[in-house]
């Protein structure tokens, strides 16, 4: 296992796939729920969310991860290396790194959102 300093975004998340599997599910529908808002109703964008990044941005990268889910999803619950390198590859990860830290704030798994948190700190 590499060193919490070694670690990319994949690394880590591929730790929480193998931490948290059961919850992984969930996850991902928050992201779609997340990407359907910027998309449908991007007035409803949180305003903590990085106003330095064009909203044509953030709805390109909504769209592409809500894609990925959805042809996706069976993969990605079950294989977390996959989910990571689906989700976390790449410089556009910045829209499912947001939509982990506010995924900290509504799941029921304090657990989890504290490993996001450790990992994911901005």
């Amino acid at each position: 296992m590499k060193s919490f300093k070694e670690m990319n975004n994949i690394d880590k998340a591929q730790l929480i796939h193998a931490l948290f599997p059961d919850d992984i599910n969930h996850m991902l529908t928050f992201f779609e729920d997340s990407a359907s808002m910027i998309l449908n109703s991007p007035s409803l964008m949180p305003e903590e969310w990085n106003r330095k990044i064009d909203l044509a941005v953030w709805q390109k990268e909504a769209e592409t991860v809500q894609q990925k889910i959805n042809e996706y999803r069976g993969k990605m619950v079950q294989d977390g290396s996959y989910f990571a390198a689906t989700l976390f590859k790449g410089y556009l990860d910045f829209f499912p790194l947001q939509c982990l830290r506010d995924y900290t704030l509504l799941t029921p798994n304090q657990k989890l959102a504290d490993a996001i948190e450790l990992l994911f700190e901005p």
